[in-house]
């Protein structure tokens, strides 16, 4: 979605605080209030050699890929900040007859008051996600592919403050709910999350953490060996925090390179089964050659197992490790060429979690 992104958050402030678009007569004050559209989206063809991420049978296929995006900002008087955003992206698979397609449709509202002469913005966001996906959930007992779809909504009321023209912050709060069609996770939500975000130099910094719990429906409390607690639905908390750093290279070949570590750590209210530890890191690269617009990242994983453990007896460990990669260049005014690979593995001490994908795509994004 960031790569489609049409308008940039300097053109969004030039355009909710440059010239008012209000003007005053002698009897009242008149506000002239429209809103400014702006779409985008692209079109390709691609292949995966296991688009299902299979640990044991594989299936490759072709695809169609595309995606749209758009953006609704209302513009008005220059205190209030108002906008809808609708994404949707899709893949259409030649090769597997149980899954057809996959598809993730996301849309949200945002609205924010700004009082004039105040460093204080108050806001809240709503939010709802569709998602529908093929997956291998063959150890977990179910049949070998089948689809995932769940529906997300959230409310996220926030409140943000800046100290300078370089620093500011803010503290949001997410109430949401998950139905699942096809498996018992269905859940309910509460989370509360902080970050701090500067400029230093030619840096970007920002700070996040966060406090999120989850009560499940149906989802029962376990032994640490995964054996049924009792018929008591399960409750699990999520501390989480991060760092990311966005460096600018000026007008060198690398424009501009990206670093971020998190942490996170998640224990449930039984025995312990689902406790672990995760360590994230990732490093993004953006670069540019001639007319061409090129875009390298890499991450790598870790979740830890408090209790729960693999046939060896030992405790259970994931490790996985993702390459990414985009090439475009503009071929009119309006219309980029792109070619898309990425690559994701998953290293395991249980060979029902192991398994290796890759994606390759070309095709066409367009911008109006």
């Amino acid at each position: 979605m960031d790569s489609n992104s049409t308008l940039s958050e300097e053109e969004l402030n030039a355009m909710l605080f440059g010239e008012n678009t209000w003007e005053l007569t002698e009897e009242k004050e008149t506000v002239t209030v429209h809103w400014i559209p702006s779409y985008s989206g692209d079109l390709g063809v691609g292949y995966s050699d296991n688009p299902l991420y299979g640990p044991f049978l594989r299936e490759d296929s072709y695809y169609i890929e595309s995606s749209i995006e758009a953006f609704f900002l209302r513009q008005g008087r220059p205190e209030y900040f108002t906008y809808f955003y609708l994404y949707g992206e899709g893949k259409g698979f030649r090769d597997l007859p149980e899954i057809k397609s996959t598809s993730i449709l996301l849309g949200q509202f945002d609205h924010a008051y700004s009082p004039e002469g105040s460093s204080t913005t108050y806001g809240i966001r709503l939010r709802h996600v569709y998602y529908n996906q093929g997956f291998d959930f063959s150890e977990l007992g179910l049949p070998y592919s089948m689809k995932m779809t769940s529906n997300k909504s959230e409310v996220i009321p926030y409140f943000s403050y800046s100290w300078s023209e370089e620093v500011s912050g803010s503290l949001e709060f997410f109430v949401g709910e998950e139905d699942f069609a096809e498996i018992t996770d269905d859940n309910q939500d509460h989370k509360i999350s902080l970050s701090i975000k500067g400029t230093f130099d030619s840096f970007d910094w920002k700070l996040n953490a966060s406090v999120q719990e989850k009560h499940y429906r149906e989802r029962k409390k376990r032994y640490q060996d995964g054996s049924i607690m009792s018929e008591e639905k399960l409750t699990t908390l999520i501390k989480a925090a991060g760092i990311k750093l966005k460096k600018f290279n000026g007008h060198s070949f690398f424009t501009s390179t990206t670093s971020k570590f998190s942490w996170s750590e998640l224990k449930d209210d039984g025995g312990g089964y689902f406790d672990y530890q995760k360590i994230s890191v990732s490093l993004s690269q953006e670069a540019n050659w001639k007319n061409w617009l090129i875009e390298l990242g890499a991450s790598a994983s870790r979740f830890s197992y408090d209790y729960r453990s693999v046939d060896s007896g030992d405790k259970f460990e994931r490790k996985s490790i993702r390459f990414n990669s985009l090439f475009s260049r503009p071929v009119s005014q309006n219309i980029d060429l792109y070619f898309k690979w990425s690559y994701e593995e998953d290293f395991s001490n249980s060979m029902d979690y192991e398994y290796n994908s890759a994606f390759w795509s070309t095709g066409i994004s367009w911008e109006i």
